[in-house]
Order: C-alpha cells, then structure tokens, then sequence
C-alpha cells in the first residue's frame, strides 16, 4: 500500500492498496485514538473514503449529524486519520506462499 499520508478527503481507501487486513489493523488502531472500542470493520467498508468516515465516527461518538460536514470538524478527524494511517504496518507481498499451480488457474490471487 503506498503512502497515505496526503490522500484527499475523497479518496477511496481500497483504491490506494489498502486490504482487508490493514482494514482491520486501522480500524484497530482508530478505536483506540477516539475511545470507541465498538467502533466495527464495516464501518470501514461502509465509509471508504476519510470524509465518509470522520462522518461515520463522529456519528457513532454521539456528535450532532448536522455538525459532520463542518469543516473544522472534518479538518480535525482527517488529520488524526492521515496519522494513524501511518500507524498500520505494512504487509510483505506474500504471492509467493501461494503454490503456482493455484496461481496459474486463477483459483488464488495475491494482492
């Protein structure tokens, strides 16, 4: 996964080579910054871009909906996003664990 550090506000996560794993490495990481151990994997999936998300997190920490689209609000969650996305360790390329008889076939793929 390349660098996220500069992704824009409406980019889409998956687009930029995350995967479920760093999904749920982030989400992880994210529950812990903002205090809300409930905070699930599909709330990711659901809400792929940053702006989405601040959104999503903002709801589910009881903040007033009408306040998600504030910019100072939206500000704020998209840099802690930009840090703690920094945070998820990157994965090795693990193709080569994948026998290439399965590779060949199309039966498995690595990312």
């Amino acid at each position: 996964m390349e660098s996220l550090s500069e992704i824009e506000e409406n980019t889409i996560f998956f687009d930029r080579g995350m995967d479920s794993l760093r999904a749920l490495q982030l989400v992880r990481i994210m529950r812990k910054a903002v205090g809300s151990p409930k905070l699930a994997l599909s709330t990711g999936y659901q809400n792929p871009t940053p702006r989405q998300l601040a959104a999503a997190i903002a709801s589910n920490l009881g903040d007033d909906p009408d306040d998600h689209d504030s910019p100072k609000v939206l500000e704020q969650l998209l840099a802690t996003y930009r840090g703690l996305l920094q945070e998820v360790p990157k994965v090795p390329d693990t193709g080569f664990l994948i026998p290439k008889s399965l590779r060949k076939k199309g039966l498995l793929t690595s990312s």
